[in-house]
C-alpha cells in the first residue's frame, strides 16, 4: 500500500507541475497531423508539384486511391524532392512519382529520403545520372541533412521503382538505379526495407549500410 501511495504522490506531483507551466509552453510544441491527399487536392494546388514535398515528424500522410501525384523539380540546384520524417502511405490504386532530373549535382548522390513509407500503390523515384550505380532512394540521410531511421514497406500488390535518366531534364527513364538502405555516415542505423509477398521492386540493386535490414516475406 505504501508503494502505491508513493506512486500516486509522484503522478499527482507531475500533474501539478504540468498545470503550473504557462500555456505558451504547450503551444510551442508542434502537433502531429493526419493528412489525406486526393486528386482534387492536387488539382487545387494544395500540395507541391514543383518543389520538395516535406513531411514533418509525427505527421501521418495518406495518398488516396485513384490519385496521381507527380512532383517534378525544375531547379538544377535543388537536390531533394521528397523529405519524409513522418509516415507516408500510398494506397492501392494511387500513383506517386518524384523527379529532379534537372539536378546535375554530384551524380552519385541520392535525391530522396523516404522515412517511414508504406506502399500499397505505386511509387517511382527518378533522378539524373550518367551511371546506373547512382541512388534514386535513400531510407535515411545524414551527410546532407538529418533524420531518424526509416522503414519502407512494399505491400502485397505494391510497386517500388528507382530509375535514372542520362539526359539532364528528361523525365524519360534510361534504366533502373539503386536503392540505398540505412546510409548514415556517423553511426549504426535500424533502417529497413520490407518486401511483402506479392510486392514488386524495380531497381539496379539494393545496398544495405551499417545495420540496415532487408526483409523479404513469402506467402504462408
Amino acid at each position: 500500500m505504501k508503494d502505491k501511495y508513493r506512486m500516486f504522490e509522484r503522478v499527482n506531483g507531475f500533474r501539478n507541475l504540468l498545470a503550473a507551466l504557462p500555456a505558451a509552453f504547450f503551444f510551442s510544441v508542434a502537433m502531429a497531423e493526419d493528412i489525406t491527399i486526393s486528386q482534387e487536392d492536387i488539382a487545387a494546388g494544395k500540395f507541391p508539384t514543383s518543389t520538395t514535398l516535406t513531411i514533418d515528424s509525427g505527421d501521418n500522410v495518406t495518398l488516396l486511391r485513384g490519385t496521381d501525384y507527380v512532383i517534378n523539380i525544375e531547379s538544377s540546384t535543388q537536390r531533394w524532392q521528397f523529405l519524409n520524417s513522418g509516415i507516408f502511405n500510398i494506397e492501392a490504386g494511387a500513383y506517386f512519382k518524384v523527379s529532379n532530373a534537372n539536378n546535375a549535382l554530384s551524380s552519385g548522390m541520392s535525391c530522396n529520403a523516404a522515412g517511414n513509407l508504406n506502399i500499397s500503390g505505386e511509387a517511382v523515384f527518378l533522378r539524373y545520372s550518367t551511371s546506373n550505380t547512382a541512388s534514386g532512394l535513400w531510407l535515411i540521410y545524414d551527410s546532407y541533412g538529418s533524420g531518424a531511421p526509416g522503414t519502407v514497406t512494399v505491400e502485397d500488390g505494391g510497386i517500388l521503382r528507382a530509375y535514372y535518366t542520362n539526359v539532364q531534364g528528361s523525365t524519360n527513364e534510361t534504366g533502373t538505379c539503386r536503392i540505398m538502405v540505412g546510409w548514415n555516415s556517423n553511426s549504426q542505423t535500424s533502417s529497413k526495407l520490407v518486401l511483402k509477398a506479392g510486392s514488386t521492386v524495380c531497381a539496379q540493386g539494393i545496398e544495405l549500410y551499417k545495420g540496415a535490414t532487408l526483409r523479404v516475406e513469402k506467402e504462408v
